[in-house]
């Protein structure tokens, strides 16, 4: 992940960690409670339930696809893979 994609990376993060708090999501509760939970829950979905979470989570579909299948995105991977590590952390 490039940094530039970082920040609305975290924009979508919070805002369904928000709304998974709230039991406004289709996404399981449990991966609101931390960022490490949020991807753990949210990949389970995505690999699960890939039609479903497409359906209903449009942009956090394609931001995982972007994650998972590195090849489909652009030919320019970040020089550093903790820039995400980082990011997430704070």
């Amino acid at each position: 992940m490039k940094e530039i994609d970082i920040n609305p990376w975290l924009q979508i993060i919070h805002t369904k960690m928000k709304a998974m708090h709230t039991g406004n999501s289709s996404i399981r509760e449990y991966g609101s409670t931390n960022h490490a939970e949020f991807l753990a829950v949210v990949t389970e979905f995505f690999f699960e339930s890939p039609e479903k979470m497409k359906l209903e989570h449009p942009e956090l579909y394609q931001k995982l696809d972007e994650f998972y299948n590195p090849k489909r995105r652009s030919k320019n991977p970040p020089k550093d893979p903790r820039e995400v590590k980082s990011a997430l952390m704070n």
